[in-house]
């Protein structure tokens, strides 16, 4: 065990601006706020809303020679990614061997991706859209819904131009031609979709990170799946590292249920994005029910901090 991967029974969940007193209530010569437009000098990368988007980089070193990048917090509903990727501030800097890497290293989190969401309290959040066999929804139906935080990676890499269309368009817009219908009343769905801001913001901080560090050594994107027949699984969009989170899984499995990691070839993703830059990337989809009982925000938060335990001994490891 790298981390200390416990947590407080009666952890909560809290705002983003919650999330902010937090890190900015760090006295660790560690710890280092910053914000995606003032980090990379470019006032378009906020949110949709147009707030800034803060990450913490750990380390004591002011020329890293490496970093390790965890994001969470890009769908409104997924409390457990977010809070787990705070919380690993604190199980980071108390752990010697985490500390003896941040001599030289460095670990980049961005705790909420989706920060104008997570600004709101949780029942003012749209949802997330989880689509149904054979349901249709119209346009009305679609505009309640938030929108995907974690798609249009393979629009960016095609054009890498700062969406400027957030806050006008709908979930709706942003997957549709509108208001082109076929014969059948079928929206004709966009042929390159379109990529929000933040998630243009958190792929421009990536591709910084990887030209100017000698080496990124993973990435891992927290998200949660809530659903009541769902248990805990990891997704990969390289063969190669399968095994990798397969056995990283085992830690979580020794404490909760686990199905077996998914293998997929879709680059649009963040974690596919990242691929296409050579790192090894993760998607965590923890699992907020247990069958039908909600699983408190410690069960959902340590589940996070076992995968990532694993990764740190398996990549710190190799160095």
């Amino acid at each position: 065990m790298v981390i200390e991967t416990s947590v407080d029974p009666m952890l909560e969940h809290h705002t983003y601006g919650q999330m902010l007193e937090r890190l900015h209530g760090y006295t660790d010569a560690a710890v280092h706020v910053r914000t995606m437009d003032g980090y990379l000098k470019d006032p378009a990368l906020v949110s949709g809303w147009g707030s800034p988007i803060a990450f913490v980089d750990l380390s004591l070193t002011d020329d890293p020679d490496s970093t390790i990048i965890i994001t969470a917090g890009r769908h409104s509903p997924e409390y457990g990614g977010a809070e787990a990727a705070v919380e690993l501030i604190d199980k980071v800097l108390a752990s010697p061997g985490m500390r003896e890497y941040l001599e030289h290293g460095e670990i980049t989190i961005v705790p909420a991706v989706h920060v104008d969401a997570y600004g709101l309290q949780p029942e003012q959040r749209p949802a997330m859209y989880i689509p149904e066999t054979g349901v249709y929804l119209d346009k009305e139906d679609f505009a309640q819904f938030d929108a995907d935080r974690n798609d249009c990676h393979d629009t960016y890499r095609f054009d890498p131009a700062t969406p400027t269309y957030q806050c006008e368009l709908n979930y709706y817009e942003q997957l549709f031609e509108d208001p082109e219908l076929d014969p059948n009343g079928m929206a004709w769905r966009r042929t390159f979709p379109l990529m929000t801001r933040e998630a243009f913001a958190v792929a421009r901080l990536v591709e910084e990170k990887k030209a100017t560090r000698e080496n990124v050594l993973f990435a891992a994107d927290l998200h949660e799946t809530p659903r009541e027949d769902f248990t805990y699984t990891t997704i990969v969009y390289e063969p190669e590292l399968v095994l990798v989170a397969e056995d990283a899984a085992k830690r979580v499995g020794e404490k909760y249920p686990t199905q077996a990691s998914l293998l997929h070839d879709d680059d649009c993703t963040f974690t596919g994005f990242c691929n296409t830059l050579e790192i090894d990337a993760y998607t965590t989809e923890g699992s907020p029910f247990d069958g039908t009982r909600h699983r408190s925000m410690a069960e959902r938060v340590e589940q996070q901090l076992l995968f990532l335990d694993a990764l740190f001994e398996h990549y710190l490891g190799k160095e």
